[in-house]
């Protein structure tokens, strides 16, 4: 059974980075943009600006 709860998502997708990204891949994923959004559809455009910059890289970090 896979978590939902946010921070748990977050521990979990820092086992697949390497220690020299760790710090800004972190930072990026700060996601209080993302579920603080006013909307569903401003969420989604801040969980495409991550998917951007680190989706082709490490791609297990957004299947969680």
């Amino acid at each position: 059974m896979k978590s939902k709860c946010i921070i748990y998502q977050i521990c979990n997708s820092t086992r697949y980075l390497c220690y020299k990204d760790l710090k800004k891949v972190t930072a990026d994923l700060n996601l209080k943009p993302i579920y603080k959004a006013v909307s569903e559809e401003m969420a989604l455009v801040e969980l495409n600006r991550f998917e951007e910059a680190w989706g082709t890289k490490y791609p297990l970090i957004l299947r969680s």
